[in-house]
């Protein structure tokens, strides 16, 4: 999917690195899942808000078709 490159970095920008004291590298593993998963979210978010505003200016267009029908009635 593309996103491996997402897992080097937290939501901050900040470098994920494995800390010396992680030997089994499972906190670096949460932290790198963890940052995929916040910008999946974010992709979802802005598709989301994307959506929803095509959505409205769909309503906004078949009110418009509809009161100029009206006006043509």
């Amino acid at each position: 999917m593309g996103l491996g490159q997402y897992m080097l970095y937290d939501s901050s920008g900040n470098r994920i690195v494995q800390d010396e004291n992680d030997t089994t590298g499972e906190q670096f593993f949460r932290d790198s899942v963890q940052a995929v998963w916040e910008r999946m979210e974010a992709e979802r978010t802005e598709m989301q808000e994307l959506h929803d505003a095509v959505e409205e200016h769909r309503v906004a267009m078949v009110d418009a078709i509809t009161a100029g029908n009206e006006i043509l009635q």
